[in-house]
């Protein structure tokens, strides 16, 4: 037969992907619903102005490939990029996509795709010359790869790592959907808020509307009596949009807040009177104090405690095991010590390895962060001898300067609360969240500022912290 050699005519290209792929599918029967599904995302301004966008799409066999990523120069530094990586590799999940590949220059974007888990797998040199052009991939996380655990006696399947509501309060709409495509492609399901959270219950509702039934939701209310209490029940149903919580928590109550909310026409009966209803699965307290902790334990209608404990904070480990035995599901927050610690991996890993935690409960900001608290959390081995040291000397460390916040040193002579200024000042300098540390500060009845040093309360801080020099700074930062 003669054959010859010619450039392509307009249709050819179609004619050799037909027959390369149907070549591909005779060796490995294809097992997606379409040959090609797109997964590409852009964002828009108010005007319809493309800001940036990524093209990728899903082929064959649940395999997705990144094609390009791109975000406007006058547009860079604002996380666009992350929100649409995060995006798209949603959308391939959602295609039971299990791997993703792409490949960059080293003038692009390598360093990016690393800080988002992907890893080398190959490198063509002088491509072009003088540069090198990166092949990367990503093995993407399944839900099946978070471990669940039954939350006590609420027999509530919970993630072992859960989304804490704090942060969110500095995002909008759209990124936190973004951020919540995230959590649940992470495979957690356990949210967590607060009606003093400003809108964070609000954000989350907007984000899982239509998925509701995927998480478990958890919030808290301050309230006190039973009209404040039924109150902030309704609030927080509407913000979530939904007809239910699962959880809904006692938020910080002092001994004097648990005799009001357990008394006639206190808090408590607006909770019974909702679970009966329908409107709330489970009954819990979150508490700062060991002394408070203590009591919850003590209370029939308690099936959670939410309560610190970290790498610097272990003076509740005992109080861990009594809600253990009495089956009450250990919801732990500050377990990066509100900040404090940041060597987010190890501080989760210390908190995961202790068998009294239920749920593991970081504020997180972005997918990244997601990303990266879940592997933590995933990983089940041992601490190496190298993290134990680090353990040591964070505590040698913050052990000088570190609020517990267990509440030997009340009461002050002048009405501070103490233990709360540290935390309101741990908000404002490491959350980034100045106003709402700004209006809790305020709303105190006594202030850093009105110390009068008589140190009374150094004499009994069994840590030995120079509480008078940290309220100095505490009030120097709040006057800013």
């Amino acid at each position: 037969m003669d054959w010859k050699i010619m450039d392509f005519a307009d249709g050819d290209r179609d004619i050799i992907g037909r027959g390369l792929v149907a070549y591909n599918l005779q060796q490995v029967p294809m097992t997606q619903r379409e040959l090609f599904i797109s997964i590409d995302k852009k964002v828009v301004d108010e005007n319809g102005t493309i800001l940036a966008g990524c093209c990728g799409e899903v082929y064959c066999w649940n395999v997705a490939c990144i094609d390009m990523l791109w975000v406007d120069e006058r547009h860079r530094g604002r996380g666009l990029g992350a929100r649409l990586l995060a995006e798209v590799e949603q959308a391939a999940m959602e295609e039971n996509c299990s791997l993703i590949h792409l490949d960059t220059f080293d003038f692009q974007a390598k360093d990016f795709y690393l800080r988002h888990g992907y890893e080398v797998f190959g490198a063509l040199e002088d491509c072009p010359e003088g540069h090198c052009r990166y092949y990367l991939k990503k093995k993407l996380r399944r839900s099946r790869e978070m471990e669940y655990i039954t939350l006590g006696k609420t027999g509530l399947k919970v993630s072992r790592l859960g989304f804490g509501g704090i942060p969110i309060q500095r995002l909008d709409a759209a990124a936190a959907k973004t951020l919540l495509n995230a959590v649940e492609a992470a495979g957690v399901n356990f949210i967590d808020s607060a009606r003093g959270y400003t809108v964070s219950e609000e954000l989350i509702g907007q984000a899982i509307e239509g998925r509701r039934d995927r998480f478990i939701l958890a919030t808290k209310s301050m309230a006190r009596d039973k009209e404040g209490m039924a109150k902030d029940i309704e609030t927080s149903l509407r913000n979530f949009r939904t007809d239910y919580i699962d959880l809904y928590q006692v938020h910080n109550p002092n001994l004097k807040h648990l005799e009001q909310i357990t008394a006639p026409g206190g808090a408590l009966e607006a909770l019974l009177e909702a679970k009966t209803a329908g409107k709330i699965g489970h009954l819990g307290l979150t508490a700062h104090s060991a002394e408070v902790f203590g009591k919850a334990l003590e209370l029939d209608w308690v099936e959670t405690v939410m309560f610190p404990y970290n790498i610097v904070e272990t003076h509740g480990t005992e109080l861990m095991e009594r809600a253990r035995a009495k089956n009450i599901g250990f919801i732990n927050m500050k377990s990066l010590s509100g900040g404090a610690i940041e060597d987010a991996r190890l501080a989760l890993r210390f908190a995961a390895a202790n068998p009294n935690v239920s749920v593991v409960l970081p504020g997180m900001y972005s997918p990244e962060e997601v990303e990266q608290n879940a592997a933590a959390v995933a990983d089940t081995s041992p601490l190496t001898g190298g993290e134990l040291e680090k353990v040591e000397a964070l505590r040698q460390e913050l052990g000088t300067s570190f609020c517990r916040r267990c509440g030997y040193c009340a009461p002050c002579t002048v009405g501070i609360d103490i233990p709360n200024h540290f935390v309101f000042h741990g908000y404002l300098s490491r959350y980034g969240l100045e106003d709402w540390a700004r209006s809790r500060y305020a709303a105190l009845s006594a202030h850093a500022d009105d110390c009068v040093e008589c140190g009374a309360c150094e004499e009994r801080c069994p840590y030995q912290l120079p509480i008078r020099e940290m309220l100095k700074k505490v009030a120097e930062d709040f006057a800013k």
